[in-house]
């Protein structure tokens, strides 16, 4: 074992290849995540002539629990839960208190612990010979440590087995010293008698990312991962957090993250590589707590490389300065994909593949015209004027007829103007623009799809350009706006539509005004009642069956229950009270009938959930 902890294995093969019983523990000692677990496994593996019991103390309330683990493991049929279930009689215990003469001075006992032997250590002879007892995650153990290190004590002295500890040593001395200085001089008494060798086990990289990459069990990304493994282990590097288990994590991440990527990145040279070098810088940061998933956006940006409060560097600057990686100018494909992915687990995988098209690495004959200009800085002279002129002439005639092209344009525009690189004057530019997006609004071409958010960010899987322009922050809020009056000026057309439902199938009604998973559930969020008047809907209700007018409030209250909109539908507040209004004037008419008691329940229904508005209500959530 030729590593940088090759001189602990050389000292366990020694300690554990000793004819005598040594009377001592070895103590494996490491900070959270450095790899010491990792290492006893792998030497445990490497070592298999040695009969070993294993067990992580982490969460251990009890001596049984560590007596019930061994068992099992001595025997795995006997202690089995099949077995367990058809006898009750499976570990005769020997109980009792030890006093435990740690200095070895023979003046009585320094600590007591009142353990329970299991039949298989009293009997070592027979079914614990030559057995190396390996205890991990000392700090831990829910049991008191004196009690614990007491109970360790009477394997190695007493039955003459040889222990392996496992233990970050510096959170022990830590919470002994929270405890009050007893607890640390008691910790180091014992310690003394019991531990007779200690080593800190250094990170191993280079051996633990090989075995971690093996544990993708022959997926593709293990041959990639193994490929640019010079790659990680510089990323990890540079990163410089010194924790082996979070390293295994990202390396599970990128083998499920690898299954959304095209599958022949390879032929594109560098493509991959890049993509590595990114996806461990972001996956690190996360782990090492540094970034959150929505951060992730922020290092993309050159539009965040300024200053913070009292001149500090921002994270995008410490993460550029860190990591080449952050600093060039082009990436592999957008933000929102490792953002998604590390935030939700998954990501759009026809969505990454065009986002991943349309990056500088692929030609541009494919891309749209817009897209090339985008990469500006890749184009040859020649052609960057032949495509900055074909987009000017599609703006100035108004011929953008997509509402984030026009965005996109406006931004590339004014990013061109500012470099100098282009004769058009801002305000000219604004001004072609403002009259495509005029064009847009007459022709309905700003309507929002079904749950669209307005995205002022990013659009077809880039970003806009000169977001830091004032101008095209102005435009952005005209752009805003004019998308806000197109709807407004649509949700009446759609109101009526609405109303027609209800006249034709009051469920479908229902479903549209309420959350669900299927596509008919349209306006959970949007205030759309508001735009009906209320005499028509209670004129439409009225021509329901009355089997129909009891469920209908009932199921209709769903849309407020949830209580996540109630912000967005507080509009509707107002017109419930003018409904039940006008529900009170039509039971003059029903007075004495059926009609007349499904009204008065209906008017309860009404006033139960539009309480949710009231100051007294429910928050929304």
């Amino acid at each position: 074992m030729n590593n940088i902890n090759s001189h602990i294995a050389e000292y366990l093969d020694y300690y554990l290849n000793l004819p005598n019983p040594p009377q001592y523990a070895v103590l494996l000692r490491g900070d959270w995540g450095s790899g010491k677990s990792f290492f006893s496994k792998n030497y445990i593996a490497n070592n298999p002539s040695h009969k070993y019991l294993t067990i992580s103390l982490y969460g251990i309330t009890a001596f049984k629990e560590i007596e019930d683990s061994f068992f099992q493991q001595i025997h795995p049929i006997l202690g089995s839960k099949a077995f367990k279930l058809g006898s009750k009689l499976l570990t005769g215990v020997v109980k009792g208190a030890f006093k435990i003469d740690l200095d070895g001075d023979k003046k009585g006992s320094d600590a007591s612990a009142t353990v329970t032997i299991p039949e298989f250590v009293t009997n070592f002879d027979k079914s614990a010979e030559n057995r190396v007892l390996v205890f991990d995650d000392l700090e831990r153990c829910n049991i008191k440590l004196t009690d614990l290190l007491g109970y360790v004590n009477q394997y190695v002295e007493n039955y003459g087995l040889k222990v392996i500890l496992v233990a970050n040593e510096n959170e022990i001395i830590q919470k002994s010293t929270e405890n009050g200085v007893k607890d640390v001089s008691e910790y180091a008494r014992i310690k003394e008698k019991l531990i007779g060798k200690s080593f800190d086990v250094q990170s191993d990289i280079d051996t633990a990312l090989g075995v971690f990459i093996g544990e993708v069990n022959g997926q593709p990304s293990e041959k990639v991962m193994l490929k640019y493994r010079h790659i990680i282990r510089s990323t990890y590097d540079i990163a410089n957090y010194n924790n082996l288990r979070h390293l295994k994590q990202s390396v599970l991440d990128f083998a499920r993250f690898y299954e959304f990527l095209p599958q022949d990145l390879e032929k594109t040279a560098g493509l991959l590589e890049h993509i590595i070098s990114l996806f461990f810088a972001v996956s690190i940061e996360i782990k090492k707590g540094d970034i959150q998933a929505d951060d992730i956006r922020k290092i993309f940006l050159l539009d965040y490389l300024t200053r913070g409060k009292n001149d500090e560097p921002t994270i995008t600057q410490t993460l550029n300065a860190k990591y080449p990686v952050f600093g060039l100018y082009h990436q592999p494909f957008d933000h929102q994909f490792l953002r998604d992915f590390f935030k939700n687990g998954t990501v759009n995988k026809a969505s990454l593949a065009t986002s991943i098209s349309y990056s500088s690495y692929f030609a541009d004959n494919n891309k749209p015209t817009w897209v090339k200009l985008w990469y500006f800085d890749l184009l040859e002279d020649a052609d960057f004027i032949k495509y900055s002129e074909e987009l000017w002439n599609n703006i100035t005639n108004k011929k953008i007829d997509d509402k984030y092209l026009l965005l996109h344009i406006v931004g590339i525009f004014l990013n061109l103007s500012g470099l100098g690189l282009i004769d058009k004057k801002p305000e000219d530019i604004v001004a072609f623009s403002e009259a495509n997006l005029a064009e847009l609004e007459k022709t309905g071409k700003l309507l929002l799809k079904k749950h669209e958010k307005i995205n002022t960010s990013a659009a077809y899987m880039l970003e806009f350009q000169g977001k830091t322009n004032p101008k095209f922050r102005d435009f952005v809020s005209k752009f805003t706006d004019c998308i806000s009056n197109a709807q407004d000026a649509d949700w009446p057309t759609k109101a009526q539509e609405l109303l027609k439902v209800l006249d034709t199938n009051d469920s479908l009604f229902i479903m549209r005004l309420t959350l669900g998973n299927s596509e008919d559930h349209w306006y959970f969020d949007i205030p759309i009642l508001t735009y009906i008047a209320p005499d028509e809907f209670v004129t439409s209700y009225l021509k329901l069956k009355n089997s129909r007018k009891r469920e209908f409030y009932s199921s209709l209250k769903a849309r407020y229950d949830s209580k996540h909109f109630l912000k967005e539908l507080e509009p509707e507040a107002a017109w419930w009270k003018t409904v039940i209004e006008k529900l009170e004037l039509s039971l003059a008419s029903f007075a004495g009938k059926v009609t007349g008691h499904l009204i008065k329940a209906a008017i309860a229904d009404i006033k139960n959930f539009i309480k949710y508005f009231e100051p007294t209500g429910v928050t929304p959530s």
